[in-house]
């Protein structure tokens, strides 16, 4: 009898698992359409000319730093949270709130207002940034690498789908803008024809990703209870303990947080998403001076969130392969010379589009190799916790991007700040050499799910004779 409940168990915890995944990869879809910015900013810019005729995009950008402040808060406090109510209520305060925020932009009239409630509305859905995927390692332990690979390809693949959309919705005619002189660098705005459909853009957003959402809230949920303690069971037969309680022995968040490591990976993280926002943001504004049409430059954007995906994918299966260190080289290696390089081939169409891909498809590397090493160097008890605050990197790369569009682009340009980024990347290698990456409190094994599934088609008492044994 006991053994059919367990058989009958062994169906439900895998199906569940794989519809957590596809929660874990839609979230982090609904994470990564903040990069929509890069093809709707000028349409934004244009909307709210009639009420401030001098707004710039620039100035509405001015949203990055508060979502940051509110990533910084809500990230480490959303961990906390699932580890006492469960992940669902968090990512369903997310989801409320996303939802309900994009909504109430389609009736604001004030680009101050915009700017606080767009970063409530990017902002609040961060208290599940890593909810869902953390969640799907519990049913998939030995995967982590590659479940984290095709949960951030989302955060790519959410842009690349929506950025269409919105050139679809507002300029449907590829009507180009007009160009106007701002310092160093030109703005372009569109006139009412265009920006006038800005408030159905947005309605129709938060209808489309209230639908997901339902989804996501539906699907995430922990595995049960027997499921980890057939894994557990699993595991000690092999000689190795837990993960999916997380009852290995390592330090607490205090302790990690006086370790160099941590903070050398906090700011490899920082420098590679104020490296991604930085091509984010330029890659249409810059197009525009090279005189490519706005159609062709969403088709950029479109191609770029695709590399963004296929890289972070890659990088999750190449990672669960090779040395961390080997592949961490190769992506420092790509992120500097694609940025360096950029400017010496924009004139051409196809290269301009090549490199724009080729750029991000290393630079994404980043945002799928450092969640799975925090994990194997700090242990899987405070591992997750801790990777929050690594994480918290996206919230300085913004206030970094804040600061460098206010003060420092308008003087230089475009140009010369993605040389500036590319030699700013460069100095990821010394600061990879000073790394003690070797795990000083956890050998994190994969598991052997085939064993697993051994272990719970045997009844307990054979199980108990195996371990005696």
């Amino acid at each position: 009898m006991e053994t059919r409940i367990v058989k009958s168990m062994l169906i439900s915890p895998y199906i569940r698992g794989f519809l957590v995944a596809i929660a874990a990869f839609l979230y982090q879809a609904m994470l990564g359409v903040l990069y929509i910015w890069g093809t709707i900013s000028v349409y934004i810019s244009s909307y709210f000319r009639q009420y401030k005729p001098d707004i710039t995009t620039q100035e509405l950008g001015t949203f990055m730093p508060i979502r940051a402040v509110i990533l910084m808060i809500l990230m480490p406090f959303g961990t906390y949270m699932e580890k006492s109510c469960g992940p669902r209520p968090v990512v369903a305060l997310g989801a409320v709130g996303m939802t309900a925020f994009v909504f109430t932009l389609a009736y604001v009239k004030s680009p101050i207002v915009f700017v606080i409630v767009f970063s409530l509305a990017f902002g609040l859905p961060t208290i599940g940034f890593y909810v869902p995927m953390m969640c799907a390692w519990k049913y998939f332990p030995g995967k982590r690498n590659v479940l984290t690979g095709i949960s951030v390809c989302g955060f790519s693949l959410g842009p690349l789908v929506f950025s269409y959309i919105c050139h679809m919705l507002v300029n449907p005619d590829d009507i180009p803008p007009k160009e106007y002189n701002y310092g160093a660098i030109k703005q372009y705005y569109f006139e009412a024809e265009i920006y006038n459909n800005v408030p159905k853009l947005f309605i129709t957003l938060s209808i489309a990703w209230g639908a997901i959402f339902c989804y996501i809230v539906f699907a995430v949920q922990n595995p049960p209870k027997e499921y980890c303690d057939a894994l557990a069971l699993a595991r000690e037969a092999e000689g190795r303990r837990s993960t999916c309680d997380g009852s290995n022995q390592c330090p607490d968040v205090m302790t990690a947080l006086k370790h160099r490591t941590f903070w050398i990976l906090t700011t490899l993280l920082t420098i590679a998403t104020w490296s991604d926002f930085i091509f984010g943001l330029a890659y249409k504004e810059m197009g525009f001076s090279y005189q490519y049409s706005d159609s062709f430059l969403t088709m950029v954007g479109i191609l770029y969130s695709l590399a963004n995906a296929l890289g972070r994918l890659s990088w999750g299966i190449i990672t669960q392969k090779f040395p961390f260190v080997s592949c961490y080289q190769v992506i420092l290696a790509g992120q500097t010379i694609f940025s360096l390089t950029l400017v010496t081939v924009a004139r051409s169409p196809f290269m301009y589009v090549l490199w724009i891909m080729l750029s991000t498809f290393f630079t994404s590397g980043n945002f799928v190799v450092f969640a799975p090493l925090t994990i194997k160097i700090y242990g899987a008890k405070c591992g997750e916790a801790i990777y929050t605050f690594v994480a918290t990197a996206f919230a300085t790369g913004a206030f970094i991007l804040f600061f460098v569009n206010t003060f420092v682009l308008p003087h230089i340009g475009y140009k010369l700040m993605l040389q500036m980024v590319g030699i700013i990347s460069a100095s990821g290698y010394l600061l990879l050499w000073m790394a003690d990456l070797k795990p000083e409190w956890n050998q994190d094994n994969p598991v052997n799910e085939k064993a697993m599934i051994a272990m719970l088609e045997i009844d307990k008492e054979t199980k108990l004779k195996l371990l005696e044994s």
